[in-house]
């Protein structure tokens, strides 16, 4: 080969080789790119739950799965069970005003006018053996719908009238207890249906507050055998009643009074921190008569999966229990829009942490714990409910 020849191949060599890199180099770039532009355009897509991610026209969106799920559940709302059970004068239904921020109860009567009621709701009374006698035990239900969050909240309560009132109210335990289980059994005979019925509503309660007397001595025989008969068919949280009737001295006395005769009498309350609360109903069926509800001594090492903060702020409401309250007699507030209650002698405001617990105790029912309320019902108290049933017969 001569040496022009040789000269013609070595630049025709360089030359591909240089096309060859400056072609890999702009293939990269046009790839790196397109990738940028599609990420751009992925991140552009993301929005929030409540808005459509691309809009055809006016009247034509298009949702994603997690937008949908989310306007269902906006639609439906979330239903919670709530029993508030207590004797007369402790300031339950004042509670309970307070707790749905509307005067729906009227303090002075027994039940309340539904027609000048600005929640709508459906009122009707349980295990009455006399309607017509005022000084008899019944329960009453009443519906709310309350909006604390994005989510409306499908409150359904129940609260005792004269419970304890008359010299038979031994048997008063049993017809509480009755009435809890009667709505776990009407869940089990519709599951052991062959057709089943796929709109029926559950009715099941998921919460219980007793609310106890405000003072120093503890609980009442009377408190204790009721709170024995029902700890183990619900969620039971104490609640002291009219905090404003004691010292701060005298409620530290008071809280450590009841918190003795519950660990004396092994009565069966939530705890916060029970790790048996994740494993709900998992050893249902080892004993059906085994006494596993929550229990008030715990390990730290079984909540390790908790972030300190977490594990404090649990800590710090089993510290609380049993949670002292005020009811307010002011809905409308004050003009910082504080919920109050007026006395003779100034104002109290109940949402204060440092004067009772009602602000913790309503984050824990419509926030923090709410759906742990429900898993718990379901998955725990309800299987060990539906395996005792199920052995009996």
């Amino acid at each position: 080969m001569t040496s022009n020849n040789r000269r013609s191949v070595y630049i025709v060599s360089r030359f591909s080789v240089c096309f060859s890199f400056t072609y890999n180099q702009k293939w990269l770039q046009t790839k790196q790119n397109k990738t940028k532009q599609t990420n751009k355009k992925r991140e552009s897509s993301t929005v929030n739950p409540t808005s459509p991610s691309t809009t055809l026209d006016s009247n034509h969106m298009i949702y994603t799965a997690e937008q949908i799920r989310h306007k269902k559940k906006l639609k439906k709302g979330i239903n919670f069970n709530l029993l508030v059970v207590g004797v007369n004068d402790l300031g339950k239904k004042t509670f309970i005003n307070t707790l749905i921020n509307q005067p729906y109860y009227q303090i002075n009567q027994p039940i309340p006018n539904t027609s000048h009621s600005s929640i709508a709701g459906t009122s009707n009374s349980e295990f009455s053996e006399n309607s017509s006698n005022n000084n008899e035990f019944s329960i009453e239900t009443n519906s709310f719908e309350c909006c604390p969050r994005s989510i409306p909240i499908k409150l359904k309560i129940s609260v005792t009238n004269n419970f304890g009132f008359n010299v038979h109210n031994d048997s008063h335990g049993d017809t509480l207890l009755s009435f809890i289980e009667n709505k776990h059994r009407a869940i089990l005979h519709e599951e052991l249906k062959i057709c089943r019925n796929p709109n029926l509503q559950d009715n099941r309660l998921h919460l219980g507050l007793y609310f106890i007397n405000a003072n120093v001595k503890g609980l009442s025989k009377f408190d204790i055998s009721m709170m024995t008969k029902i700890c183990h068919r619900i969620n039971l949280l104490p609640i002291i009643a009219k905090r404003d009737g004691l010292t701060d001295i005298e409620l530290i006395q008071c809280k450590h009074a009841i918190n003795r005769d519950i660990s004396e009498n092994k009565i069966q309350i939530f705890n916060f921190l029970s790790k048996s609360n994740d494993d709900a109903g998992a050893d249902a069926g080892a004993d059906a008569n085994a006494d596993h509800h929550y229990k008030r001594d715990g390990d730290i090492e079984e909540y390790m999966t908790l972030s300190a903060k977490e594990y404090n702020y649990l800590s710090e409401l089993n510290k609380s229990i049993p949670f002292a309250i005020i009811g307010s007699n002011s809905i409308v507030g004050d003009p910082q829009n504080e919920i109050v209650r007026n006395t003779k002698w100034g104002s109290i405001q109940i949402e204060d942490k440092n004067i009772c617990d009602f602000k913790i105790l309503k984050n824990i029912i419509f926030e923090t714990h709410l759906q742990e309320f429900k898993d718990v019902t379901v998955e725990k108290i309800y299987e060990k409910f539906r395996v005792e049933q199920l052995i009996k017969n």
